[in-house]
């Protein structure tokens, strides 16, 4: 298409984007437009005077043809010139940056690898190379996670494992700051994987009027390549918990692959998946349990299929840590019915939770389960903050509102949101809305909304139906075969609910729902986030039935519950907390870590001591002491992985002689094969900085154009150059088409 443009106009299109449209001509403005009326009244007056037998449409397009004759003589013979800048030979300078990651390795090019179109471009005998070195005088870059200057194409490898076009912009601006830069040339795929911002960039390119001519290469959907995009995963777990992840994968074929999951270099898990062939990532669940505790290096991995493009983004890596903890709950009831006893027989053989119960047997009076110490709950629910936030989670049975003072409630609020705690609330005559909770802070923990109770509530029993986020989460997952846990659910006995909840929050998510009588979707178990925690209702009161009215081999009863407390504590954090700004790092790379320290409480503590003990592939230990920084109660410090391995970190925090809490958390060091995730071409990123700076945006495909096209910038080393068009084809034979059509529409006519 562009060579038709060439060829009708003379010139190529760049040359009409940038250039001015004036005339040669030594004629004024003024008579040219004499010469325009005249000639338009005098057409006129030839058609619509001299030939009165016409009729009116073809008076009308014979003058029409003429007036165009006419108009495109004139325009020819006032000489129309394209005014154009354009460099002035090796006045100015022009940056070429090439990527030299280990993306531009893939082969996806049709001249084979993506570096491969570089060094053919740039080789010395290549018109490109040669074109370029003729206008400009030339700087080469190469760039990775760092740029370096590059003066042979043999000096590159496609070896660099990151992408930092940013700062190999900001290299070359900087060095050729006191010189005369025309424009920078970038020869990348656009897959800039550490984080820059490009905003004060752009604006420094666009003050200095420096453009960016891009040219993008590789393909911007590989067809034939798999990709483990990511894994989502606890990053802590409780000891004998599953752990529920979800994979997210990308393929461009239908096929079946299969996934296997390595636990310290043993398999695990393997399952088959069904890949859709759009392209588009699809979730994939995969659970499994870790053996034993401490932390567990995890690799997830799919198997490459035949003709794969590229293999090494196939699997993830990831740490956890499983903790050998036993944290409690405490499970509120306020009168003794089936679905308190058969909840505690639920997690009778449970190893970790401890389901510490407060059953009031009468006024005043209760009955105490699970409790370590005497004194623990003798007065009833706890008075103050440090009592209450000594629990990780804390269920409300068939207790109603009044039950609780003002104070307590709110500590309950501040429980969820400040101490990160769990918080569910069962079925009962005497929960929810029909409990009084409407107008207190509870209502605005839970997932779903309540209203003032109604006098006579209606119950209803409705069978307990996986919603699409239930058949993924972990707490819905009676079985560890891929979809026969959705079976077991439509085995299991309706259940009652006391009280039809059907507005669920925004924000919140329903696992489990009933309908109504009239169809209409009941919420059954549904969850949300709340501040640091995290709140669950279930609407049902006796789901003991799902134990009373199956096999004694069904177990689904017992896992349900053990899950959902489980669950309902797994992420509630302790008053020392430690995490790193990323679970897995190249070599050389700085991992930050961060602590928070609280005190019982659960407010910031700002004056401890704080030190994290480095646990090194090798067997040897780093000590890193943590400082205080301005979010309170935050501890950060930074470590230089220099091997690769698992790495652990076990951070002490102290007051004075007391110490406040130990808490660990772990990384991994190796190749993070980055480069070959997300690894097509980012075009739409690249033509986002030519639009932005004024440049252009090339593929392999039109990359000759571009040492030609370069040239035409408008700056302090330019010149203004002017291009003929009088004599374009496309003048020609507009006159002899207007010419033809007027000569055949007169013969139609009659007319000589």
């Amino acid at each position: 298409m562009e060579r038709l443009f060439e060829f009708l106009f003379k010139h190529k299109p760049i040359v009409f984007s940038k250039g001015d449209l004036t005339f040669a001509a030594n004629v004024s403005g003024g008579w040219v437009w004499v010469l325009s009326v005249s000639l338009l009244a005098g057409v006129s007056w030839l058609y619509f005077r001299m030939t009165p037998a016409l009729p009116l449409k073809t008076k009308t397009g014979l003058a029409s043809i003429r007036l165009g004759i006419f108009g495109l003589i004139l325009f020819c013979l006032l000489q129309p010139v394209m005014r154009i800048p354009t460099v002035v030979p090796q006045r100015s300078f022009v940056a070429v940056l090439v990527d030299d990651s280990q993306s531009m390795g893939i082969a996806d090019e049709a001249d084979g690898r993506r570096l491969d179109v570089v060094r053919k471009l740039l080789a010395q005998d290549n018109r490109f190379h040669q074109q370029l070195e003729e206008k400009f005088k030339v700087r080469r870059y190469a760039f990775s996670s760092v740029p370096t200057r590059a003066e042979t194409v043999s000096e590159l490898t496609a070896s660099g494992d990151g992408t930092n076009l940013a700062a190999a912009i900001e290299m070359a601006m900087s060095d050729l700051q006191s010189l005369p830069l025309s424009a920078i040339v970038v020869m990348s795929d656009g897959a800039s994987n550490i984080p820059s911002d490009f905003s004060p960039l752009i604006n420094k390119l666009k003050a200095n009027r420096v453009p960016l001519y891009v040219l993008g290469l590789g393909r911007e959907e590989l067809e034939h390549d798999i990709e483990l995009v990511k894994v989502d995963a606890p990053r802590t777990i409780l000891q004998g918990s599953s752990i529920s992840a979800t994979l997210m994968l990308r393929g461009h074929q239908a096929r079946r692959v299969r996934v296997n999951v390595l636990e310290d270099q043993r398999v695990v898990k393997s399952q088959t998946v069904e890949l859709r062939s759009d392209g588009e990532a699809q979730a994939v669940p995969v659970e499994f349990t870790p053996t034993g505790s401490g932390l567990k290096h995890y690799v997830f991995a799919v198997e490459p299929s035949p003709g794969e493009l590229i293999n090494e983004n196939n699997q993830r890596d990831l740490v956890v840590m499983v903790r050998d903890e036993h944290p409690k709950i405490l499970y509120v009831e306020g009168e003794p019915r089936w679905e308190y006893g058969k909840l505690r027989m639920a997690l009778r053989d449970e190893k970790n939770v401890i389901l510490s119960s407060l059953l009031r047997t009468a006024k005043n009076k209760y009955y105490r389960q699970g409790i370590e110490t005497p004194d623990e709950l003798v007065k009833g629910f706890p008075q103050t903050r440090e009592e209450l936030f000594a629990y990780k989670g804390v269920v409300f049975g068939s207790v109603e509102a009044s039950f609780f003072s003002f104070d307590q409630l709110k500590n309950m609020e501040a429980f969820v949101a400040e101490r990160g705690g769990g918080f569910l609330m069962l079925g009962g005559r005497h929960a929810f809305s029909m409990g009084g909770y409407a107008t207190t802070p509870i209502a605005d923990l839970l997932p779903v909304t309540l209203t003032e109770a109604a006098a006579n509530p209606t119950s209803v029993t409705v069978k307990p139906t996986l919603t699409l986020n239930g058949k993924l989460h972990p707490i819905t997952q009676l079985s560890d075969e891929p979809g026969a846990g959705t079976q077991m659910w439509e085995k299991l006995p309706a259940l009652t609910v006391p009280e039809p909840l059907t507005r669920i929050k925004p924000g919140a998510v329903v696992l489990l729902e009933g309908r109504s009588a009239r169809n209409q979707p009941l919420a059954l178990l549904a969850y949300q986030r709340y501040g640091r925690g995290r709140s669950l209702a279930f609407t049902a009161a006796d789901s003991w039935r799902w134990q009373m009215q199956m096999p004694s081999e069904n177990q689904s009863h017992e896992r349900f519950w053990k899950q959902l407390l489980r669950y309902l504590v797994n992420a509630s954090p302790d008053q020392v907390m430690v995490t790193t700004d990323s679970d897995a790092s190249n070599i050389s790379d700085p991992v930050r870590i961060r602590a928070e320290v609280n005190s019982r409480a659960f407010i910031p503590i700002t004056d401890a001591t704080v030190a994290a003990r480095i646990g090194l592939p090798g067997g040897k230990q780093e000590e890193i002491p943590l400082q205080w920084t301005e979010e309170k109660g935050a501890y950060v410090g930074q470590i230089v992985a220099r091997e690769n391995g698992v790495h652990t970190i076990e951070v002490v925090a102290r007051k004075g002689d007391e110490t406040i809490g130990v808490a660990q958390a772990g990384f991994i060091v190796g190749d993070l094969n980055r480069e070959y995730y997300d690894a097509q071409q980012h075009a739409e990123f690249l033509r986002h900085l030519t639009e932005e700076t004024g440049g252009r945006y090339y593929t392999s495909k039109t990359a000759e154009r571009l040492p030609e096209e370069i040239t035409y910038l408008d700056n302090q080393s330019a010149m203004r150059v002017t291009k003929e068009l009088w004599d374009m084809p496309i003048n020609f034979l507009l006159l002899i088409g207007l010419v033809s059509a007027e000569w055949l529409l007169r013969r139609r006519k009659g007319l000589p």
